[in-house]
């Protein structure tokens, strides 16, 4: 079974809007996943796959209502699942690079200073562990992705 397999037991769910700019939802803490969270992770997946695949490279949970520590990073050009991603090593090495969000679409140029690359602990929507090594683009936006489920938002980031 690939960490990519976005085959459900569970039905289809209805699409979520995006949540933009000044819902406080943005700002709060995500709490851990859960086994009970099957329809957040069904939503996350179904939104992603139906509205942004071709556009987006991740989207978190929190994004579309659901207050759990979960995302969508695409790594490799194919989407993965992540839930309750923990970064154990960044590198020293950083840099600065424009970041662009999907609940702030008014907001261009903003510059985010980040580490270059990094290995992350995550679970799979088997609740199976995995450890993944990240670099550029795909390490920053899943740094992004883990910034909204800590309540971090790229309005805060700009400098």
């Amino acid at each position: 079974r690939s960490l990519c397999d976005w085959s459900s037991d569970v039905c289809s769910s209805d699409l979520r809007a995006i949540i933009k700019g000044n819902d406080p939802r943005l700002t709060s803490v995500s709490r851990q996943v859960s086994s009970t969270d099957s329809d957040a992770l069904q939503d996350l997946i179904d939104t992603y796959e139906d509205r942004m695949r071709g556009t987006a490279i991740g989207l978190a949970a929190v994004q579309i209502g659901h207050m759990v520590r979960a995302c969508v990073v695409r790594c490799n050009g194919s989407p993965f699942l992540m839930l309750n991603p923990v970064v154990l090593q960044a590198s020293i090495d950083n840099e600065t690079a424009e970041e662009r969000c999907l609940s702030f679409p008014w907001l261009t140029g903003v510059m985010v200073m980040r580490p270059r690359d990094g290995i992350v602990r995550y679970w799979d929507k088997w609740f199976d562990q995995h450890q993944l090594s990240l670099r550029g683009l795909e390490f920053r936006c899943l740094l992004h992705e883990i910034d909204h489920m800590n309540g971090i938002t790229i309005d805060m980031l700009r400098r």
